[in-house]
C-alpha cells in the first residue's frame, strides 16, 4: 500500500501532506500545507510531476500563486496540464535516467534565480564520476574508485584544481575509517578523520579527529548503544573547536579567520588552546522502540548525570490490519511532571 495522506495537528497548527498517484502508481503531485489555527493562514507547496519515459520534471508552486489555488486532483488524473503556469513556479527539478540510474539532476530556483546542475557517470554498474555546476560557473567534479565493490577513494576537483581526497578503509566489509586530505599551498595533508566502531553490524561509536596547531586531537564523539528495544544516544565535543579544525597549521587557520572577518577571536586560538580544552558534558537521549521499529518513548537525560531524567515524550502508535502505522498520539511532559497530549499524527493509504 502507498501512503496517500499524512495529517499532523497540535495546539498551534495543522500540517497536511497529500500524495496523488496515477494508475501506474507514479506520483503525479504532492501538496504540503500548514494552517495556523489562530488566524487560518495557510503556507504550502504544491509539487507537480511531469513524466517523459523514465525521466521526470518536478515543478513546485508556493501557496498564493494562481497555479497552487487552481489545483484539483481530477485535472491531473485526466491528464490535463493547462491549469498551471510554469512562470509562477518557485522552482523546477529535472531528473534524467539511463538503465534505471539517475544521470542528471538539474535544479533551478526561479524565485531566486539560482541553478545547480548535477550529472552522474557510471561504469560496470557503479558511479564513477559526479559533476556539479554551480550558479557562479564553478565546477566540482568528483571521481570514485572501488575495491571489492566498495568505494575506496573520492577525489574532488574545483575548476580542475585539487579540492580534497577522501580515503575509505574497511574491515570485514564494514567502513572503519575515513581520512580527508586537503591541500595548503603546495602541500597535501590529512585534515580530518572519522573512525567507526561496531557491535556486530550495528554502528555504536563514531570518533572525529582533526588537525589543530600541528596536533591531531579527538574533538567529537557520537555513541549509539542498543540494549533490547532501547537505544541510548550520547554526544560530546570540545567546545569552540570544530569550527577551526582541519587547517594545515595555526598560520593557515589565522589566515582563514581574517579572511572571514573574525579577527576578534584570533587571541583565543593559540598553540596552547588544546592544553586547557576539555570535552563538554555529553548530551544523552534514550529512545524506546516497538517491534516495528517505531519510537514509543524518548527521554532526555541530564548531561552531568545520565541516570537523571530531565524530560520525556511518549508515543502511542496504532497500526492497521496491514501492519502500517495508522496514527500516533504524542504526549509531552509538563513542568509539573505530568504527561499532556501534544500532537496527533494520522496516516492514510491506498492500494
Amino acid at each position: 500500500m502507498l501512503l496517500s495522506k499524512q495529517i499532523t495537528r497540535d495546539e498551534h497548527s495543522t500540517f497536511r501532506k497529500e500524495i496523488f498517484y496515477n494508475d501506474k502508481k507514479d506520483i503525479l503531485a504532492t501538496r504540503e500545507r500548514t494552517i495556523i489555527n489562530e488566524n487560518g493562514t495557510e503556507n504550502g507547496m504544491l509539487s507537480v510531476y511531469e513524466y517523459s519515459g523514465q525521466d521526470y520534471r518536478i515543478i513546485r508552486f508556493e501557496s498564493g500563486s494562481e497555479s497552487y489555488s487552481s489545483f484539483q486532483p481530477g485535472l491531473l488524473l485526466a491528464g490535463k496540464r493547462d491549469w498551471y503556469n510554469i512562470k509562477e513556479a518557485h522552482s523546477t527539478q529535472e531528473c534524467k535516467f539511463e538503465n534505471g540510474r539517475m544521470v542528471a539532476d538539474h535544479y533551478h530556483n526561479i524565485q531566486f534565480d539560482y541553478k545547480q546542475l548535477v550529472n552522474y557517470t557510471y561504469k560496470d554498474g557503479v558511479k564513477v564520476a559526479e559533476t556539479q555546476t554551480k550558479e557562479d560557473g564553478s565546477v566540482y567534479k568528483s571521481t570514485f574508485t572501488y575495491e571489492q565493490g566498495q568505494v575506496k577513494t573520492k577525489l574532488t576537483l574545483l575548476n580542475d584544481q585539487f579540492l580534497d581526497l577522501i580515503n575509505y578503509m574497511y574491515r570485514d566489509g564494514q567502513l572503519v575509517q575515513e581520512d580527508r586530505t586537503l591541500k595548503y599551498k603546495d602541500t597535501q595533508f590529512t585534515s580530518t578523520s572519522k573512525k567507526y566502531f561496531y557491535a556486530g553490524k550495528e554502528l555504536t561509536r563514531t570518533e572525529y579527529y582533526g588537525t589543530y596547531a600541528g596536533k591531531f586531537p579527538l574533538y567529537k564523539v557520537e555513541e549509539n548503544i542498543r540494549k533490547g528495544n532501547m537505544v541510548t544516544s550520547k554526544f560530546s565535543m570540545i567546545s569552540n573547536l570544530e569550527m577551526v579544525i582541519g587547517y594545515y597549521d595555526l598560520a593557515a587557520l589565522h589566515e582563514w579567520l581574517k579572511k572571514n572577518n573574525m579577527e576578534g577571536i584570533l587571541p583565543f586560538y593559540t598553540k596552547d588552546f588544546l592544553s586547557t580544552a576539555v570535552f563538554d558534558a555529553s548530551s544523552c537521549q534514550i529512545d524506546t522502540f516497538d517491534d516495528k521499529g517505531t519510537v514509543t518513548e524518548m527521554k532526555i537525560m541530564h548531561p552531568y548525570d545520565h541516570n537523571k531524567e530531565m524530560t520525556k515524550m511518549t508515543f502511542r502508535n496504532e497500526y492497521n490490519d496491514n501492519g502500517l502505522l495508522e496514527f500516533t498520539l504524542v504526549y509531552g511532559q509538563t513542568e509539573e511532571g505530568e504527561m499532556k497530549e501534544r500532537e496527533i499524527r494520522k496516516y492514510y493509504y491506498r492500494d
